[in-house]
């Protein structure tokens, strides 16, 4: 009979998924091996590391699996409150605190021993600064002193552009950033942002909440409040880049111009980007409409804006690309702008069935330019002082079943009021408080189709066509707007 002989192997403890805290400076009389949240009884002991110092050296971070090491597949516990600067890895980007495919490390700052935040002292560079790849990191929480450049800062790594970086939740509060930095930087490829919640209040009014550069890189479910400058900005690579059911309320009545979202000039495009049902408020008045903007969307490239709300403001879309790429307006609601809801300078726009409702003294739609390609269809037109101003003589834009009621003008070419385009009509839509229409409407299924409509909270089905924001949902491009997520 045979008998099962066990084998004498020694079992090996691989430290992958090892989980090591750090707690601030003068919480612990020692420093410990950071494999425990209690305190250390002596000095390199089991217990926290009492401060930040060398989580950028190999004294507290690997490459490889090692065990009481920050590495691939570990989770590194922020607690407490930290008044220092975090500098996290070895600034090669492909070095020392990196994770891998598949075991990205975690610095999370909502254990379950307690919550953590740094809030570094004044007049420095960063809160947090890694070059490090494959991390996620959950609900950062910080502030940022006054002229402090970006506070949560993910700088350009040339070594290492695939970041894989994926940030969830968090607070910044209070943010001061220099003008031209921000709360939140992000420089490389595949980083996502959900959830995070930023308060720029008192902030420099050329500052931004977040600012991204480079491919790939989404921002989702960001509430911006108090925003004295721009709350998110694609800056030069954007390519395939994301806005998503992002908030942002601006506050400050004068000072420079800013947006809620901005997509400025980008190196060579090969996938445009992408303004996705996001809400945007300006609760002021401009006093200077010719030397101060306010606008929602500011777009200087290949973009998709899509299913957005823009409340206030001089301009809800300002279209000024340097280049020819495809713009794209479809399915928004402009609210009350007080210049031009939207403003045109590129020969290649696309403007589809956005609710466009002015305070009597604005343009719903002005283009500075005129071309075949400059379309404007399925559009609702109500109250502005001109519904569509072409400044151009000779207009060739092309315009068709909008619904134009209530406007000072309907339409004008180069300052003359001009007949409708084909299918338009100029009764009253009958929107509701949401600036939704019903089946009632004379806009209701009275659009041409010009790309695939899908149901929109169980109001339409099959073929509806309409005219105007209700129901269009312009997303045949692969994203699917979702309620934001609540704080």
């Amino acid at each position: 009979m045979w008998k099962a002989i066990p084998l004498l192997f020694p079992v090996v403890a691989f430290a992958n998924g090892e989980t090591l805290y750090v707690r601030p400076s003068g919480d612990c009389a020692n420093n410990g091996n950071g494999r425990a949240f209690a305190c250390a009884a002596s000095a390199g002991a089991t217990g926290a590391w009492n401060n930040f110092t060398d989580l950028n050296t190999s004294t507290r971070l690997a490459t490889t699996d090692t065990v009481g090491k920050v590495d691939p597949g570990d989770t590194l516990c922020v607690i407490g409150s930290h008044m220092a600067q975090l500098t996290y890895g070895d600034g090669g980007g492909a070095g020392l605190g990196s994770g891998s495919a598949g075991l990205p490390i975690t610095i999370d700052f909502d254990c379950a021993e307690g919550p953590g935040r740094i809030d570094p002292p004044s007049n420095v560079n960063y809160a947090f600064y890694s070059e490090q790849h494959h991390l996620v990191i959950n609900e950062p929480k910080g502030s940022g002193p006054t002229n402090l450049g970006n506070i949560f800062y993910f700088p350009s790594n040339a070594a290492y552009l695939d970041r894989q970086i994926t940030i969830n939740g968090g607070a910044i509060e209070d943010c001061i950033p220099k003008t031209g930095e921000s709360c939140l930087a992000l420089y490389g490829n595949n980083i996502t942002v959900d959830g995070l919640q930023c308060d720029p209040s008192n902030g420099s009014s050329g500052g931004y909440c977040v600012l991204t550069d480079g491919k790939n890189i989404t921002v989702k479910n960001t509430v911006t409040t108090d925003a004295l400058g721009t709350c998110l900005v694609m800056d030069n690579t954007v390519d395939d880049s994301k806005f998503i059911n992002n908030t942002c309320t601006q506050v400050a009545p004068e000072g420079a111009g800013r947006s809620c979202f901005e997509i400025n000039d980008q190196d060579s495009v090969t996938t445009p980007a992408y303004v996705i049902g996001n809400t945007c408020t300006f609760n002021y008045t401009v006093s200077d409409e010719g030397s101060i903007y306010a606008f929602g969307v500011l777009a200087k490239n290949a973009a998709y804006i899509l299913g957005n709300r823009v409340t206030g403001g001089t301009a809800a879309v300002s279209v000024q690309s340097s280049g020819n790429e495809l713009i794209v307006i479809a399915g928004n609601k402009f609210i009350s702008q007080q210049k031009q809801s939207i403003a045109l300078a590129n020969s290649n726009v696309q403007v589809y069935n956005n609710t466009v409702v002015g305070d009597g003294t604005n343009s719903g739609i002005y283009s500075f330019v005129t071309g075949t390609n400059v379309i404007f269809r399925n559009n609702i037109l109500k109250g502005n002082n001109i519904g569509i101003e072409e400044v151009q003589a000779g207009s060739t834009n092309v315009d068709s079943h909008n619904d134009f009621y209530s406007n000072t003008t309907n339409l004008t070419i180069n300052s003359v009021s001009t007949a409708l385009g084909t299918g338009s009509i100029t009764t009253d839509p009958t929107l509701d408080a949401n600036y939704d229409i019903g089946a009632a409407s004379p806009a209701w299924n009275t659009g041409t189709p010009v790309y695939p409509h899908r149901g929109q909270n169980g109001k339409c089905v099959g073929s509806i066509v309409n005219i105007g924001a209700t129901c269009a949902n312009p997303v045949p491009y692969g994203y699917t707007l979702k309620p934001k997520r609540r704080h």
